[in-house]
C-alpha cells in the first residue's frame, strides 16, 4: 500500500472539484432555436478539500544493561526495525480504515489528517452495502455491478478479509462444484490487479456501525504528504540519572483520496 501512494512534499493536500458528468443535464451545451432571445448561462459549485499533517510515532525506552545483556544477537537493530515496521502498519491501516482507536482517544490518528478510505464521503467512494447475510456470490455479483461507475486510476485492487475471501472460495453450486477455483479468478471477474487480505477489516466499523465488506481502490489516487522526506525521522537520548535509552520513530504526515469516485467500499 504505502509503495503504490502518491507521495508529496507538501504540508497540506488540497483537492478541487467540479461534477462534469455528461449525464448531469446542467452541464450540456444548449440550442440557439430563436433569434434574438437571451442566452442562459451555466452555473456549477466547485468544491475544495484541505487535508493537514499530524504526527505518527513510535517510541521505545530500555535499560543501558540490556544493551549488553542481550549477546546471542543485536537486540537494538532488532528493535529498530520493530518500530519501523510497526509504524508503517499503522500508518497504512489508519489510510485504509482508520486506526480504530475511539474518538476521544488521546493516542488516535486523526482523521481529518490521514482520512480513512473505507469511511470517506460519497464524492470520493462509491458506497458498498451488503448485509452480512448475503451469500458469496451475491458479495461479488454487487462488486461487479459497482466496478462499472469506478472512475480511479487504471486497474485496482480489492482489500478483503480473510473471511471474505474464504467465503469465496468455499462457495460451490448445487452440484457441489466450486464457483471459484482460485482468488485469481475472483480478481479477473472484478477487473482488479490483485485481491489483498487484510485481518483488520473483519474489525473495522466506522462511527454509525457500518462494517467494512471490501475495499476496492488503486493507492495512485492516494496522496500522502511527506513533507519531512519519505524516511521517517530518527531520534535518541540517554538519561545519565536513571540510566536509560530512549529511541523515537515519528514521521509527519497527510493523507487523503484526490481523485473523485476512485474507491468502492
Amino acid at each position: 500500500m504505502l509503495g503504490g501512494v502518491k507521495k508529496v512534499p507538501f504540508t497540506k493536500i488540497k483537492s478541487l472539484w467540479t461534477d462534469l458528468s455528461p449525464f448531469t443535464g446542467d452541464h450540456r451545451a444548449l440550442g440557439y432555436p430563436v433569434l434574438g432571445e437571451q442566452k442562459v448561462a451555466e452555473d456549477f459549485e466547485i468544491l475544495n478539500r484541505v487535508t493537514d499533517c499530524t504526527w505518527i510515532y513510535k517510541k521505545q525506552t530500555l535499560d543501558r544493561d540490556v544493551l549488553f545483556q542481550i549477546t546471542s544477537f543485536n537486540f537494538l537493530s532488532w528493535m529498530q526495525q520493530e518500530m519501523g515496521l510497526m509504524l508503517n502498519q499503522e500508518l497504512a491501516r489508519a489510510i485504509l480504515i482508520g486506526d480504530g482507536r475511539l474518538s476521544n482517544s488521546a493516542y488516535k490518528i486523526k482523521e481529518t489528517c490521514v482520512r480513512p478510505i473505507a469511511f470517506d464521503s460519497d464524492v470520493w467512494t462509491i458506497p458498498y452495502n451488503m448485509s452480512e447475510t448475503a451469500t458469496a456470490d451475491d458479495a461479488l455479483d454487487e462488486l461487479i455491478k459497482l466496478r462499472s461507475g469506478y472512475q480511479g486510476s487504471g486497474n485496482p485492487s480489492l482489500f478483503v478479509s480473510g473471511d471474505q475471501v474464504s467465503a469465496w472460495l468455499t462457495a460451490k453450486n448445487s452440484l457441489g462444484e466450486r464457483l471459484y477455483k482460485s482468488i485469481a479468478e475472483v480478481a479477473s471477474l472484478l477487473r482488479c490487479a490483485e485481491v489483498v487480505e487484510v485481518p483488520q477489516i473483519s474489525v473495522a466499523v466506522n462511527s454509525t456501525g457500518k462494517a467494512v465488506r471490501a475495499i476496492m481502490v488503486n493507492m495512485a489516487d492516494y496522496a500522502l504528504s511527506l513533507p519531512t522526506g519519505s524516511a521517517a525521522l530518527k531520534d535518541s537520548r540517554f538519561d545519565l540519572d536513571i540510566n536509560k535509552e530512549s529511541y523515537l520513530l515519528q514521521s509527519l504526515t497527510g493523507g487523503a483520496l484526490i481523485t473523485p469516485k476512485s474507491a468502492i467500499c
